[in-house]
């Protein structure tokens, strides 16, 4: 799903609408929302102990899982029996409903398992049975595979000067010329007998595949599989094509296979050897289950058939080139003749590993038709979408054969306005424009959008139309990761709506199977960048696959980095960035490194999965005690720093010491935690000293102790979010990060992607809501609505103070500056997990006394948590939301407890609420699950 205003906001208003309404239907629970491994009945996975979760339906208050049962079967004709023939929990006293562990008996490869839960509630009263949901295990060990072969293309057959590409770079004294490898076609056919009741296709085909079958293409994912590192492991899909074959009869299968990031040739000056681990290939098998019981396998061997087809080239940074002329019409289908088509050439398995892809596909999610067209004479064009996006330009025309158009790709107009200008989109890096080439066949209206490429522009230029483009010749289209939405915001000020919807616009623009830093120049997950923005991505997407994935990334490069500190290698040797082909990147510092912390407690902390840092523990600690070996007198010296503040990286404010310190004590006290988790009672110990001893250190190095404060905004800002502050200096550190805004930059935010994250949390949860707003809405150089302001439309890499005619350099698509975007969820609307998983809710709202209205929602892995209020004349009204299985804690703004109320009776009164205690100028309320409407008076009046 990709940012519409009219579903997301639409859906927050219905729940707000709930909210409203106090429940007086009768008790009752009911489990729901199945999923296994965060998926609705997934098909081919590799885990063949997966763990289940459901959620709760409740219109009650205080309503709770007290026990469950699950019954797993063969079949859901069991079930309906009550037969559970692969697993039978009995009933199991526990309120766990989430990441359940299956322990049945052993599945195998390609077994289905189907599945529901019953629960006891609160008052012990048992609910009905859930509806159905299933699983099904894939191909999970190289046996499953040992009678498929991987093949590829043998002879390129390209014929086209098409098939080439200048490139010239800044580190070439000379142009070149580009050949990419070519991007091949296979095909085979086959029998089937009647009474087809199952099939599955298990595809690898790197870098990029599509699969089709008896002439269609099968399901509506792009870019797939996912990119890995693919020496260490490479991404299997399955397939449901039970619909496609004909039962009875012949049948034909074939693949268009492209370079993605597997063929990569080609950027930032690499060499091939750098880069590509090869030219295309595919592996398949295809498991045809009759009714009798029996089964048939088509796998991927020398008899396929194989041959080039109408694309060119293609390349991930510089575009695609398709020749519509070299189309073969009917080579998916029964009955084509590959007479002229070379055999598949037979290869040695290019992985170590197949893998189940478990993160939800790319998909084309959106599409956005120009704001305006301009007419730059001789044929070329020029397409402003108003939007800059990930993705690809799709055309629609009628013209004769042989009509050549060139489609360029850009992020900023040059002056003139009638050119591309491509400096932020890196051709100094690339060597080459993001371009599309596209040859008519003729003979009618053609349609054409590219396979295996995707770019990061706003503009389009288009060259060679033989008249003026029609009204529909052109439209982008919005390629990324399609990780469902999970929650959003809204609130009554629109530059603070703005802003929100442009961190979320530069989210989705930089999410293809990694979180990347930007869809153009680099298109690489540097992990800096990660941890900055992980949070904000999970406050408004299911991220829980995309990150283990990327957790995982980061392991299967381990060690291949170059770059040594003060003569040590690296160990573990994490890498900078992750999953860009076979480019080796340095080694990472300790700033960036600590995301290999970070995001599996991010996964613990937001969805409750312990398991991410089970299986990474070992290599978790060595990278601990490597960074340990970096300190001096107990700091850690090395870092990229706070990166790319609005002054640039020359000028960072605050010293790369402090900000790797910083993280190094965080990721300690999270190591601590782990270890608590995992029984490690010495390791426990161990990070609990090492934690202390780095605060000592930490704060006798840059503790101010006449200012109160570390001496920017960033370095109080990472002080006050890992509680470094010295014991009684909190609010000291508070008051100095509020003046580091107000005084020292005028009420502007200086800071890179490592204050970006704490800095408006932590103003907003200190008392200063008014300076975060206002610092957010700056119209004047730095700030995010003067941003805006000047027609940017995603985040930059470094927020310049924009000057005319002046080029822009880097890119205009970052990620990592939505980092702070956090804050909408977190501190706006107060939404915060309280124990793993939002088991246990914070809530605490922030900026009612400047906005008159705000709302959000989450969906947990419990269910959803709204928090919508209004304030308006001291009269503040909150809707709330917890969902079954949860409890809250709330901070009510209120004067006292007595000027508050809920559902129209005093709080004491109110069921499913307890008044814990006053603190300053909120009530502090313990909730039970349900939904709730408060009233209170901040005046006390």
């Amino acid at each position: 799903m990709s940012i519409t205003n009219s579903t997301v906001f639409r859906a927050a208003a219905s729940a707000s609408a709930i909210l409203m309404a106090v429940s007086t239907c009768p008790a009752e629970v009911t489990p729901g929302s199945l999923r296994c491994e965060y998926r609705g009945n997934p098909i081919g996975m590799d885990d063949r102990t997966p763990r289940l979760s459901w959620q709760l339906q409740s219109k009650e208050r205080g309503q709770k899982q007290t026990a469950y049962r699950v019954l797993a079967a063969s079949s859901p004709e069991l079930l309906q029996r009550g037969k559970g023939d692969l697993w039978d929990t009995g009933r199991v006293e526990s309120e766990q409903s989430i990441l359940v562990r299956y322990a049945g008996k052993p599945l195998v490869a390609r077994q289905q398992c189907f599945w529901r839960v019953k629960v006891w509630d609160a008052a012990g009263q048992a609910s009905e049975w859930s509806p159905v949901a299933k699983w099904e295990i894939g191909l999970p060990d190289p046996a499953d595979w040992q009678d498929a072969s991987w093949i590829r293309l043998e002879k390129d057959s390209r014929n086209s000067p098409l098939a080439k590409r200048p490139i010239q770079i800044y580190t070439m004294k000379e142009p070149s010329l580009l050949e990419s490898f070519p991007s091949p076609m296979f095909r085979t056919e086959f029998e089937l007998k009647p009474g087809i009741v199952r099939a599955r296709a298990y595809v690898c085909g790197l870098g990029y595949s599509e699969l089709y079958v008896n002439g269609a293409r099968v399901g509506d994912a792009v870019l797939d599989p996912g990119q890995t590192t693919y020496d260490v492991r490479a991404f299997y899909v399955t397939h449901d094509i039970t619909d496609q074959l004909k039962a009875g009869g012949r049948n034909a299968v074939g693949f268009m296979v492209g370079n993605g990031f597997f063929g990569q040739n080609h950027a930032h000056g690499y060499p091939a050897d750098r880069l590509a681990d090869g030219p295309p290939v595919v592996i398949a098998k295809i498991v045809v289950d009759y009714s009798d019981g029996t089964s048939q396998t088509i796998v991927t061997d020398g008899s396929w058939k194989a041959a080039t087809g109408p694309i060119l080239y293609d390349n991930v940074y510089g575009g695609e080139t398709y020749d519509a002329r070299l189309e073969r019409p009917g080579w998916g289908r029964v009955g084509y003749d590959d007479s002229q088509w070379q055999h598949a050439l037979v290869v040695k398995p290019v992985t170590a590993r197949l893998q189940a892809q478990m993160i939800p596909p790319i998909r084309c999610t959106k599409t956005i038709g120009p704001t305006r067209v301009i007419d730059c004479g001789n044929g070329r064009w020029i397409f402003d979408l108003g939007q800059n996006i990930a993705g690809w330009a799709r055309i629609k025309l009628e013209a004769p054969a042989d009509t050549t158009l060139t489609l360029k790709f850009a992020e900023v107009l040059a002056p003139d306005g009638k050119h591309l200008d491509h400096a932020s989109t890196g051709i100094m890096y690339t060597g080459q424009d993001q371009t599309g080439v596209y040859v008519c066949k003729g003979g009618g209206v053609e349609t054409w959008e590219p396979r295996f490429t995707y770019h990061g522009f706003r503009y389009v230029e288009v060259a060679g139309l033989p008249a003026e483009p029609a009204k529909d010749f052109l439209v982008g289209v919005h390629v990324h990761t399609d990780a469902p939405r999970r929650g959003a915001f809204h609130c009554s000020d629109e530059m603070l709506n703005r802003i929100y919807q442009t961190s979320l616009w530069t989210i989705e623009d930089n999410m293809h199977s990694v979180m990347e830093d930007c869809p153009h120049r680099e298109k690489c997950a540097w992990l800096g960048d990660a941890h900055a923005v992980a949070e904000t991505t999970i406050f408004n997407y299911d991220m829980a696959q995309l990150w283990t994935k990327f957790v995982d990334d980061i392991e299967t490069v381990l060690g291949r980095g170059g770059e040594t500190y003060f003569g040590q290698k690296a160990t573990p040797g994490i890498p900078c960035d992750i999953a860009v082909g076979r480019r080796l990147g340095q080694e990472a510092r300790p700033d960036w490194g600590s995301a290999y912390v970070l995001l599996p407690w991010y996964l613990q902390t937001y969805y409750g999965d312990t398991e991410v840092f089970t299986r990474h523990y070992g290599h978790l600690r060595r990278w601990i005690d490597y960074v340990k070996g970096l300190r001096e007198d107990g700091i850690v010296v090395r870092g990229y720093g706070d990166w790319c503040p609005p002054v640039g990286n020359e000028k960072i404010e605050c010293p790369v010491p402090l900000t790797s310190t910083a993280f190094y004590y965080g990721t300690l006290r999270i190591m601590a935690d782990f270890a608590r988790q995992l029984g490690k009672t010495a390791d426990t110990e161990y990070f609990t000293n090492l934690a202390a001893e780095t605060k000592t250190a930490f704060n006798k190095k840059f503790f101010n102790a006449a200012t109160g404060g570390y001496g920017s905004q960033t370095a109080d800002a990472m002080a006050l979010r890992f509680d470094l502050p010295p014991d009684g200096q909190t609010e000291s550190v508070a008051k100095s990060l509020a003046r580091e805004v107000t005084d020292k930059h005028k009420g502007h935010a200086m800071v890179g992607i490592h204050g970006g994250r704490p800095l408006f949390t932590q103003l907003a949860e200190h008392g200063y809501d008014e300076l975060a707003i206002t610092a957010l809405k700056q119209d004047q150089w730095p700030g995010h609505a003067y941003t805006i302001n000047q027609g940017f439309t995603t985040w930059p890499e470094i927020a310049n103070e924009v000057k005319a005619g002046e080029r822009i350099f880097h890119s205009l698509n970052h990620p990592m500056h939505s980092g702070f975007a956090a804050w909408f969820h977190e501190s706006v609307a107060g939404i915060r997990p309280a124990a793993p998983g939002f088991k246990q809710i914070h809530l605490k709202p922030h900026g009612f006394r400047q906005l008159e209205q705000a709302q959000a929602w989450h969906d947990s892995p419990y269910g959803r948590i709204e928090s919508a209020w209004q304030c308006r004349h001291g009269a503040f009204e909150w809707a709330i939301r917890v969902p079954p299985n949860t409890t809250a804690t709330a901070w009510l703004p209120a004067a006292s407890a007595d000027s508050a109320s809920e559902g129209g009776k005093p709080l004491s009164r109110a069921a499913g609420v307890r008044i814990l205690r006053q603190e300053g100028d909120r009530v502090v309320l313990a909730l039970e699950s349900g939904n709730y409407q408060f009233k209170s008076n901040l005046t006390g009046q």
